[in-house]
């Protein structure tokens, strides 16, 4: 009789065991679906920063070649991590920054040439550059306030920033 209850036993084991890899499972599918939107809020906090930053170097105009490069690199790294986020959000969220790879293009440009910083149109024109730096101000405002901590889009601060990214790529191209 010993033999007939340990199978009972040993079934209602396994059936427990699988409960439980079951639990297991779901729990684990839940964390990684909650983490999703962590990353994306880190991958914002990367791209505010880097804006923030931009706003910043771009307050006066570069006075020579290190400074060219490191305004340069700036701009690069900007224009890479809100593509990125671009890329996370989609296109259809998250208006892509087309100014930023005008200037790049810019800055690149006017290093190439061998212009000196100080004669080369944009940056020797400080009203032209100062224009620039007052949009990109904006653009980092409005850029603190595109996601909201619950990882949702703000449409009107997108659409702000649309703007202001149309206004830098005329005063860009109009150089």
């Amino acid at each position: 009789m010993m033999r007939r209850r340990r199978f009972p036993i040993l079934l209602w084991l396994i059936v427990l065991f699988m409960a439980a890899g079951t639990i297991y499972q779901t729990v684990d599918w839940y964390r990684a679906k909650t983490d999703k939107p962590e990353a994306e809020r880190y991958l914002y906090q990367i791209c505010l920063f880097q804006m923030q930053a931009l706003a910043s170097a771009l307050q006066q105009p570069p006075e020579g070649a290190p400074e060219m490069e490191s305004l340069k690199r700036l701009v690069y790294i900007a224009r890479f991590s809100h593509e990125k986020l671009v890329l996370t959000y989609g296109e259809d969220r998250v208006d892509t920054l087309d100014s930023l790879q005008e200037l790049l293009s810019y800055l690149m440009g006017a290093q190439i040439s061998g212009v000196p910083e100080s004669e080369s149109g944009f940056a020797g024109d400080t009203n032209k550059w100062r224009e620039m730096a007052t949009l990109y101000k904006e653009i980092s405002e409005h850029y603190a306030k595109l996601i909201t901590t619950g990882g949702e889009v703000v449409t009107t601060q997108n659409d702000a920033l649309a703007k202001l990214d149309r206004e830098a790529m005329k005063l860009l191209q109009n150089e």
